[in-house]
């Protein structure tokens, strides 16, 4: 399966296993590994890293009025461009369903953005973490663990490293090394 991206007006396929999107993968496995101060140009990088190995489309250079494949697949999607707008159809084996249209300088209906991206990753990251940190926290006591995963579910890990740093060290070996 595959996904388009848009970055301003250019649009990139992708495929999802790559984003990490609906599926365990290399970039999932590193999104839970990453370290909160490494976070932002980590994701920055990996985008940059897997546009630049994607196939760059150009709608806004096809002729007017003729069809053209944006996205392969099942569904299919579609595009036919009529000046400042692409009219997008969907396309599988029961018919045709059109889509909102795109208009020039807008997002792309069928397309994810990079911030859309991101928070589709910093969801990611946070489930998984919130596993990995579960599994750390057998030797601290009822309310220090409760505390510990409750800052680790909502991904505030700024606070939890500050919390987990005034914690007994040797309770918190293993968590403050995941944390590092």
């Amino acid at each position: 399966m595959y996904q388009l991206v848009q970055v301003n007006d250019d649009l990139y396929v992708l495929p999802k296993s790559a984003l990490g999107i609906g599926c365990l993968s290399k970039t999932t496995e590193e999104i839970a590994l990453v370290k909160f101060p490494l976070w932002e140009e980590w994701k920055q990088g990996r985008l940059r890293h897997l546009l630049s190995e994607s196939r760059k489309l150009f709608p806004w250079n096809q002729p007017e009025d003729e069809k053209f494949v944006l996205l392969e697949g099942i569904p299919r999607i579609v595009g036919c461009r009529a000046g400042d707008v692409i009219s997008l159809v969907e396309q599988d084996s029961s018919g045709e369903r059109p889509l909102s249209p795109w208009k020039k300088g807008q997002k792309c209906p069928v397309a994810l953005t990079p911030n859309e991206i991101f928070a589709l990753w910093e969801q990611t990251r946070i489930i998984l973490r919130f596993q990995l940190i579960e599994k750390k926290v057998d030797k601290l006591g009822k309310r220090e663990r409760d505390l510990v995963l409750f800052l680790a579910r909502e991904g505030r890990d700024k606070e939890l490293y500050q919390f987990v740093s005034q914690l007994t060290p040797a309770d918190t070996v293993e968590l403050r090394l995941f944390l590092i």
